[in-house]
Formats: structure tokens, C-alpha cells, sequence
């Protein structure tokens, strides 16, 4: 069964289509660009505090290593701040820990190790996702540092000359933002929907109205008779778009009086 084609129904579904495409694609990037913009300005605070933490290994690096117990195979783990960090070797062997690091499933196997270590060669800080026992999660910064070593890393010898390049990693809880983003995202979807609603229907009414002269066209047509065969239709009140159309017919009709005379 082959259902009628509507030009009205035409239009409509197309500009439906586009209107929808659009509203996509513009809702994914400003989504994008919102959730970018917030990991920005949390990204830097961490590399920040990150930069920060090493600073006071350089300067308070016998005091904090005096606070805070080296990692060992027998040596446990102590809190120095409320932070979660942790001071790595170059080659990932844990140097200092604070205690709420011990909650973070840290692990650089779940991060890009190559790209890590690129970016972390070039003194960029690299940034990810991470979470605690509790399965909350964290954003962290991972920055490269060159401290003052540790007396106990040196066998108590006070090289003051001597740098060690160290990884820190800072983490800081990110669920609290993370349900702002998605609150966030809620609401742009709301407002993104109700503006969709109100541009589709605004352009299916133009559409309408736009066909009407199509209407009044035809009704012109029907309104023909044999009684008043000179009569014709009203070209001059057409829109540009169709008065060639009525013209044509006009002559149409022109040609058939001629012949039939």
C-alpha cells in the first residue's frame, strides 16, 4: 500500500531532522566544553598543590621525612596531611605515602604507562580518574619534581647539591563535582529539549503557513467552471514561488480557448 505524498509532511520531517541533528551535536559540545571547563579549573588547583608538595620537599624535606615514615617492606605508613598523595621514584617505588593514599586503588597499569611517562618526561602534569574502597571517586595530577633527597633515601648523608627527580601524585575527591556536572548536565538537557520543542513547533507553523498559498491555489483551480470558461487563476496574488506555476496553467488554458475556438 502506497500512502499519499504530502509536502507539508515532507518539510516537517526534514526540518524535524535537521533541528534534531543540530540540537545534537551543539548539546554534546557544550556538554564537552562544560565538563572540560570544570576538570580545567580542578586540574590546575591539583597540579598546583602538587607543585606545591614538592616545594616543600625541596625546602622541608628532613622535617617531612621526620612527619612522615618511608614506605619500607616493614616500615608502615603515617599521615602527614588530610591530603591523599604519594612520592614516587622514578620507577613508581613508592617513597612517601600519606594515609588517605592507602584508601586510592593506585595503579599505573591502569593508566596509559607510555603516555604517562611521556608527559611527565616533559615536565606536563597528567591527569585521571581514579577510586578509593568505597568506590568514590578521585581526580588526581601527577607532576615530576626534583627534591632535595631525603636523608634516609642518601644513608643519612646531607648532599645538599645533589637533586632527585621524584612523581608526585596528588588526588583529591571528585564525586561532589562530579554530581554537579551531571546536575548540571540534567539541566542543560532540560532546557536544551524544551528550546527543540519550541523551535519545531515554531517551524512546523511556519510551514503551514507557508503551504496556505499552495491552498488557496488549489481552491482558485476547483472554483473553475465551464459557465466561466475565461476565468483564471489569480497569478498576480501568488507568492514568486508559485505565480510562475499559475501562470503557466493560465496559458495552458489560453492555448486550449484558442484551440477550441
Amino acid at each position: 500500500m502506497r500512502f499519499p505524498h504530502s509536502l507539508f509532511s515532507t518539510i516537517v520531517l526534514w526540518y524535524t531532522l535537521c533541528v534534531t541533528v543540530v540540537f545534537a551535536i551543539y548539546t554534546w559540545l557544550l556538554n564537552d566544553e562544560i565538563q572540560r571547563g570544570r576538570r580545567r579549573s580542578f586540574d590546575a588547583l591539583l597540579a598546583a598543590r602538587a607543585s606545591l608538595l614538592g616545594e616543600r620537599l625541596y625546602h622541608e624535606g628532613d622535617r617531612i621525612e621526620d612527619d612522615a615514615a618511608r614506605v619500607g617492606p616493614s616500615e608502615p605508613e603515617t599521615d602527614i596531611t588530610k591530603a591523599a598523595f604519594a612520592v614516587y621514584t622514578t620507577n613508581w617505588q613508592p617513597l612517601l605515602v600519606s594515609f588517605p593514599w592507602r584508601n586510592i586503588r593506585w595503579t599505573t597499569n591502569t593508566e596509559h604507562y607510555a603516555k604517562l611517562e611521556r608527559r611527565l618526561a616533559a615536565g606536563v602534569a597528567h591527569y585521571g580518574f581514579v577510586r578509593d574502597q568505597r568506590n568514590e571517586e578521585f581526580r588526581f595530577a601527577a607532576v615530576r619534581e626534583s627534591v632535595k633527597p631525603l636523608p634516609a633515601l642518601m644513608g643519612n648523608r646531607t648532599d645538599t647539591m645533589t637533586r632527585l627527580p621524584v612523581n608526585i601524585v596528588y588526588a583529591s575527591w571528585f564525586t561532589p563535582v562530579g554530581d554537579s556536572l551531571d546536575a548540571q548536565t540534567h539541566r542543560m538537557i532540560a532546557a536544551v529539549v524544551l528550546i527543540w520543542c519550541v523551535i519545531l513547533g515554531a517551524g512546523i507553523a511556519v510551514a503551514r503557513r507557508g503551504l496556505r498559498p499552495v491552498e488557496r491555489l488549489a481552491g482558485a483551480a476547483a472554483s473553475i467552471r465551464p459557465e466561466d470558461p475565461h476565468s483564471r487563476l489569480p497569478a498576480r496574488e501568488m507568492p514568486v514561488e508559485l505565480m510562475h506555476l499559475a501562470r503557466q496553467i493560465n496559458e495552458a488554458f489560453d492555448r486550449l480557448d484558442t484551440a477550441l475556438a
